[in-house]
């Protein structure tokens, strides 16, 4: 099993899909949220050698090229997960998600109807998954509108 690079319409090679979130939040107002930042960074920092072990383990990619190059190369614990060095050159190939709702609409709205699209013996047309995903995205979208007016 392997991830595809798909075509584009710039050529740019990109990985077609987010990989898996890298990313931590902090609520604005949150107590000490400076202080929680920087706790976070340390304890999942590269030097914290056994989060990055967890990390490996749980079939992620380390954020840092540093663990690649080091303990994901170094660590014989590690072998299993070379498959990993091999990932990272398509995952370099991602693009930031965007700060925007649409790509967490989108994906609210395959994650929803792909498991009756996919489900044995189903008779739902590709058609009829793309109309559900449009309307549920299009609803979303109401709601997202209808909260802004409220800030």
């Amino acid at each position: 099993m392997a991830s595809a690079p798909i075509p584009t319409i710039d050529g740019t090679p990109k990985s077609g899909t987010f990989f898996w979130g890298n990313c931590l939040q902090v609520f604005r107002g949150a107590p000490h949220a400076q202080e929680a930042v920087d706790f976070l960074i340390w304890a999942m920092g590269p030097q914290n050698t056994e989060f990055q072990k967890a990390v490996i383990k749980s079939g992620k990619g380390p954020v840092y090229t540093s663990v690649y190059s080091g303990l994901l190369k170094d660590d014989h614990e590690l072998a299993a997960y070379g498959w990993l060095q091999d990932m990272k050159a398509t995952i370099e190939q991602s693009t930031a998600a965007s700060k925007t709702y649409f790509q967490a609409m989108e994906r609210d709205a395959w994650n929803k109807y792909r498991i009756e699209y996919f489900r044995t013996g189903s008779t739902m047309t590709e058609e009829q998954l793309i109309e559900k995903i449009i309307a549920h995205i299009r609803d979303l979208e109401e709601k997202v509108a209808a909260e802004m007016k409220n800030l």
